[in-house]
């Protein structure tokens, strides 16, 4: 009786794992029907440069701070909520509860509480993006 959810923790993973695989495929195969620039090994030092300022905040970002603050927030929340993300998916995996608990002690409770601010600082950076977009134009 005690496996029951563990189990089907294991077949929902696996019936979400499935679809998202399928949905994986199609983005790949579209991905590659684009053909090559050939610059992929040119200036890879502009490049990184140009990969970083997309995925820590747009370009055009970088112009006015306070979105560029928001939208770093917003990926930093985003980046550390995966990591509890991960540890929910062992737990529940395995049939434990809080599986770094033992090891990390009272620094697991920082972790998890610092997780939680970050997403309440998220969801306001979200409000006043969309102020921002909606209301004062």
């Amino acid at each position: 009786m005690e496996y029951i959810p563990i189990i089907a923790f294991w077949l929902l993973l696996g019936v979400v794992g499935f679809v998202a695989l399928k949905f994986y495929g199609r983005i790949i195969k579209t991905i590659r029907l684009g053909t090559s620039s050939g610059e992929a090994a040119d200036n890879i030092g502009v490049r990184m440069k140009n990969m970083m300022l997309v995925a820590l905040g747009q370009k055009k970002m970088f112009k006015n701070i306070i979105p560029a603050v928001l939208h770093l927030a917003i990926y930093i929340a985003f980046l550390i909520t995966q990591i509890e993300l991960i540890e929910i998916v062992i737990d529940g995996l395995t049939g434990n509860h809080r599986l770094f608990y033992p090891y990390l002690g009272g620094f697991y409770t920082f972790i998890i509480s610092f997780i939680e601010i970050l997403s309440v600082l998220a969801l306001i950076a979200t409000f006043i993006f969309l102020a921002r977009r909606n209301l004062l134009k």
